[in-house]
Formats: structure tokens, C-alpha cells, sequence
């Protein structure tokens, strides 16, 4: 008994299966070069031994795979199979677009904090929570506990520093109504004074 592997049809006579192989072109091909085979065990052999199996496109949603990855998008959009990938900020749920994450988050108050904190990176829902939080924990980056003020940069938070540790007394000059700079920090009167040297 001859069989056609490519239908269902079988034959008592060679000759009728190779009549039947040429006229409905069932000869099995290999997946990337010309060569055909006659039977699907010495094609797959041949694509194992040349590593000429065809890449694979798998849907995204069930177990099909195909040799192109216009004909998977194809299928997945005809049969509704694209996998979700917008993610809810709070859960593991994913939605197809962005309106529906923001549906989702909205009924069940989903909605990730986005304001860091300056040091410890701990997440607030609003600017004052978190200001409330840095001031509470001192964790401002450029921050000085003597004077409780901020500062914009490191370096301007040094040289404070090193000006405060050099004072005797007085009202700190970081108290001053205008931001700390080199000059106003010179002008202050606190440094007018004669300082100590150990």
C-alpha cells in the first residue's frame, strides 16, 4: 500500500502513487532549499541534517505556528489572537490598548505613585506627600540639617557647610532671604568677625 503524505489518498500501485504525487504536486519539499522527497521521514532527515527547517512564527495566543511572520499576524488578526500588552502600573493584568488600562486603573485605583523621593526612592501620589515624607525623614539630596534649607546643588550645600563650620555665632547666613552664593555668603556679616585657628 502507497500512501500520499500530503492527503489522505492511497494507492495499491507505485506507479499509481507517483502519477498521483506529479499531478497534484505533492511531493515534499524541503522548508529552505529545492530538494523534494518522497517520503516525510527522509525530508525531515535532510532538514535535520542541513539545518533547513524553516523559522517558526508562533501565535501569540494558541499553540499554532507558521513559516512566515506575515502569515501569524494574519491569523491572529483574523481570529482575535494578539496577546495584550499594555500593562496596569499596579497589577499583572494587560490590556490590548491604553483607555482600557487607564479604565481599569481608574475603577479600582491602580494608579502607580510617580513622585521619588530625593534619597530613598520610595514613591508618593503628590508633590507634598512626598515634600512632607523628605522633610519628616530629612531626605532631601542637597540638604542642611543646621539651617533645615535645600539647596539646588552638592556644591552649593559644601560650601555652606564649610562656612557654617567655620562660624562662631550668630543667625545662620543660610537663614538669609535670597539663595546662598559665594558672594552673599563673603558679604554676610557673620564672616566680618575674626575666626578662631586651632
Amino acid at each position: 500500500m502507497y500512501r500520499c503524505e500530503t492527503c489522505t489518498a492511497s494507492f495499491a500501485y507505485e506507479d499509481e502513487w507517483e502519477n498521483h504525487m506529479v499531478n497534484h504536486h505533492h511531493w515534499l519539499e524541503c522548508e529552505t532549499c529545492t530538494r523534494i522527497f518522497r517520503t516525510r521521514v527522509s525530508c525531515n532527515q535532510h532538514m535535520n541534517d542541513t539545518h533547513h527547517w524553516a523559522p517558526r512564527f508562533e501565535c501569540e495566543t494558541c499553540n499554532k505556528s507558521f513559516r512566515s511572520a506575515n502569515a501569524a499576524a494574519q491569523h491572529m488578526a483574523d481570529v482575535g489572537h494578539w496577546q495584550p500588552k499594555t500593562c496596569c502600573e499596579t497589577c499583572t493584568k494587560k490590556f490590548h490598548n491604553q483607555k482600557a488600562v487607564n479604565q481599569h486603573m481608574d475603577a479600582l485605583g491602580h494608579w502607580a505613585p510617580k513622585i521619588a523621593c530625593d534619597v530613598c526612592n520610595q514613591k508618593f501620589y503628590t508633590p507634598a506627600a512626598a515634600n512632607k515624607h523628605m522633610k519628616d525623614k530629612n531626605h532631601y539630596r542637597n540638604y542642611c540639617r543646621d539651617c533645615d534649607r535645600r539647596f539646588e546643588n552638592e556644591n552649593n550645600l559644601k560650601m555652606a557647610s564649610l562656612f557654617l563650620s567655620t562660624l562662631l555665632e550668630g543667625p545662620c547666613v543660610l537663614t538669609m532671604e535670597n539663595s546662598p552664593t559665594a558672594s552673599s555668603l563673603k558679604d554676610s556679616p557673620r564672616l566680618q568677625r575674626p575666626m578662631s585657628f586651632l
